[in-house]
C-alpha cells in the first residue's frame, strides 16, 4: 500500500504553487504578464508546460469589458493541440449572456463546435469569477463562483488525448490571475 502512496504521489508534478512559477508562452504578444497577472484583450496565452493529458488549475478571472460585434468572449482552453490542419481543444467561454463548456475542432473539412455544457448566466463585467477547471481522461470539469456557485461536469466519449493549458480573449478585455496549476504525469 506504502508504495503505491508514493508512485502516486511522484506521479503528480506541481507546475506551480502561487502562481510566480507559471511561465507563459504568449506567440502573439497579446498578453502583459505582471507576477501571477495576465491582462489582455485579444489571442490566446499558454503555460509553457504540455503537452499536458490530465491537470487541475485554479484562480480568478474578470472580463473588463465587452466590445460591439462580432463573437466575444474570455476563454480557458484545455487540451489545445494542432496536429497538422485540425486543432483541437475544450473550450470555457465566458460570453455577455451565458458560460459554456465546448469541444471545439477546427478543420479543413468543416468546423465542428459541439456544446458540452451551458449555464445561463450573464458574465458579470468588471467582477471577478473564482475558477478551478480539471481535465481527468474523458472527463472536464468545471467549477466557478461569481455571486453563485456554478458546476459543469462533463464526459467525452472520444477525448482529446493531450494538449496544452491556457487563456483566450476574443473582442474582450480580460485580466486572469492562475494561482495553481498542477499536471499529473
Amino acid at each position: 500500500m506504502r508504495k503505491a502512496t508514493i508512485v502516486v504521489a511522484l506521479a503528480l508534478l506541481c507546475v506551480a504553487a502561487g502562481g510566480k512559477g507559471i511561465e507563459w508562452d504568449d506567440p502573439r504578444h497579446c498578453w502583459r504578464v505582471e507576477g501571477d497577472t495576465l491582462s489582455s484583450s485579444g489571442g490566446k496565452i499558454f503555460a509553457k508546460v504540455g503537452p499536458i493529458k490530465d491537470m487541475m488549475a485554479s484562480g480568478k478571472l474578470r472580463v473588463d469589458q465587452f466590445q460591439e460585434g462580432g463573437t466575444t468572449r474570455g476563454c480557458i482552453l484545455l487540451r489545445y493541440r494542432e496536429q497538422g490542419d485540425v486543432i483541437e481543444y475544450y473550450l470555457v467561454s465566458f460570453r455577455r449572456t451565458s458560460i459554456t463548456l465546448q469541444r471545439i475542432t477546427v478543420a479543413p473539412e468543416g468546423n465542428k463546435w459541439p456544446l458540452l455544457a451551458s449555464e445561463k448566466l450573464p458574465t458579470p463585467v468588471g467582477k471577478w469569477i473564482h475558477f478551478k477547471v480539471a481535465v481527468t481522461g474523458n472527463r472536464i470539469q468545471v467549477a466557478l463562483r461569481c455571486g453563485r456557485t456554478i458546476s459543469m461536469d462533463a464526459l467525452d466519449g472520444n477525448p482529446i488525448p493531450e494538449g496544452r493549458f491556457g487563456f483566450g480573449a476574443e473582442r474582450v478585455a480580460m485580466t486572469v490571475k492562475c494561482t495553481k496549476l498542477v499536471v499529473r504525469e
